[in-house]
């Protein structure tokens, strides 16, 4: 991610890229912004860039986005004590001036009582890694008063109807905390069921014959 004018950080994954596949609005005055997932934070720092009122970061790291049992634990991530993997968010927040709040917190335990609705919601590389991701998309459409921009990982796109692979094991990136590869039709239905007035398939990223990721753009 760009932290100056000729500093970008290497990485595994290029946040302009994905910033231009997204359809962000261009500006975002007076937006309240939640990240899910946000990771080292280039999604939340992109919306602080375009303006946003103010910006919520989320995620969790020692409960491996709440596959594994354990305790769950929020808080702010400038208590003390970081974990390792909140070290990037942490060092691009300080290099940036950024006033991004960060809260360690598994999106299955938030709600408008912990953390206020907003105008935006991001979730991105999110969908795939819950057990339960109707749920999930239930929550999430609480804590939504406009637009969710959310991107995700596809399956069984040459299946018709709405239907989702189901990964029990490591089947999918050798990575146990992926679970699901839903098709466009899957994850509309997802979204409309779930709360969201419309949803609409906006950008493939790298489709293929049968599985690809691919932007939804959902408005309560």
């Amino acid at each position: 991610m760009p932290l100056a004018a000729n500093f970008v950080t290497a990485g595994r994954q290029d946040v302009a890229a994905l910033v231009g596949s997204l359809g962000l609005p261009p500006q975002m005055e007076g937006k309240r912004v939640l990240d899910v997932g946000t990771w080292d934070g280039g999604l939340a720092f992109e919306a602080e860039r375009r303006g946003a009122s103010e910006v919520v970061a989320i995620d969790t790291w020692e409960s491996g986005f709440g596959w594994k049992v354990g305790e769950k634990r929020e808080r702010e991530f400038w208590d003390g004590g970081l974990h390792p993997r909140q070290t990037g968010f942490a060092f691009a927040h300080e290099a940036l001036g950024s006033k991004v709040r960060g809260i360690q917190m598994d999106l299955m335990d938030a709600s408008p009582q912990k953390l206020g609705v907003f105008d935006i919601v991001l979730m991105c590389g999110v969908l795939y890694h819950l057990r339960h991701p109707v749920l999930a998309i239930e929550i999430v459409c609480t804590l939504c008063r406009e637009l969710l921009i959310l991107e995700t990982h596809l399956d069984m796109l040459d299946v018709p109807g709405p239907v989702a692979a189901y990964y029990p094991g490591a089947e999918l990136g050798e990575d146990l905390t992926n679970w699901w590869g839903p098709n466009i039709e899957c994850v509309n239905a997802w979204l409309t069921s779930s709360g969201f007035s419309s949803a609409e398939f906006v950008a493939p990223r790298g489709i293929g014959p049968r599985r690809g990721r691919g932007v939804f753009h959902a408005r309560v």
